[in-house]
């Protein structure tokens, strides 16, 4: 369950009319920076580029992450219209294609993702590109019957006789598939949450409890904190922590009253 074919653009849509629906603000923009509430109040300012201020009790921040692609010339263009990473959101869709997989700077993630496709279809190449494999890798991939290409991918372009299908330039070859995926390397969104003294574990990730960080009134959810999170689960997790938040201001609120 999950709305198979929905356009994300729709998604973000519906989630902006829902919102304000409800009696919420949108504003299009971008915050730059997160500072404590003065004169001792609990709370945050948000600073937007354009120099405004924005005050509330409670911040929840939900930026996301960024994929860092392997710097193959095409890929860019052609990232998630022709060329995927995900085998749970894509792999049932492209099976028993003629796939590549081209390495990046996310090793654990691209072997994984290889021996996941394996399982869609039985014409897989790999190309490390550069990444380094180890002995039990490559009796892995030979014991499943994938290919591995070590000759430097050069290019990728769209192959105009499939509306699917790619063209890689492979040492001067030109090598068709029906299919392709990269190993990204993710970035968290997190420079307001560092910024306004979050803590965070030794890979750079925030540390968050139901949504809750280590801020008081300043919370994340999604793939900010969560690089395998999918919409559903980041969703969720936005809902979650919107019910922490409401659960710490009732409280709040009832502390006052003696």
């Amino acid at each position: 369950m999950g709305l198979d074919g929905v356009n994300p653009v729709e998604y973000l849509e519906k989630g902006q009319s829902e919102f304000r629906a409800f009696g919420g603000n949108y504003i299009k923009g971008t915050v730059a920076k997160l500072e404590p509430a003065e004169d001792g109040a609990l709370g945050w300012r948000a600073i937007t580029a354009e120099g405004d201020e924005i005050r509330a009790k409670h911040v929840l921040v939900s930026t996301g992450i960024t994929d860092e692609l392997p710097d193959v010339p095409g890929v860019e263009e052609l990232w998630g219209q022709r060329i995927f990473h995900c085998p749970y959101c894509h792999g049932y869709e492209v099976r028993n294609r003629r796939i590549a997989v081209i390495g990046g700077l996310n090793p654990g993630f691209t072997v994984r993702m290889v021996h996941l496709l394996r399982k869609w279809s039985p014409n897989i190449t790999f190309f490390p590109n550069g990444l380094s494999l180890g002995e039990t890798d490559l009796k892995q991939f030979a014991a499943r019957g994938i290919e591995v290409n070590n000759k430097p991918v050069q290019q990728v372009a769209a192959d105009p006789d499939f509306s699917e299908g790619l063209i890689l330039s492979v040492d001067g070859e030109k090598i068709r598939f029906e299919s392709c995926f990269v190993g990204p390397a993710f970035h968290p969104n997190h420079q307001l949450l560092i910024e306004a003294g979050c803590q965070y574990d030794e890979d750079g990730w925030v540390q968050q409890s139901n949504g809750r960080t280590s801020q008081q009134n300043l919370w994340a959810a999604g793939n900010v904190t969560s690089s395998p999170d999918q919409v559903p689960q980041a969703m969720g997790a936005g809902a979650a922590t919107a019910i922490a938040i409401d659960q710490a201001m009732l409280t709040a609120e009832l502390s006052e009253l003696v």
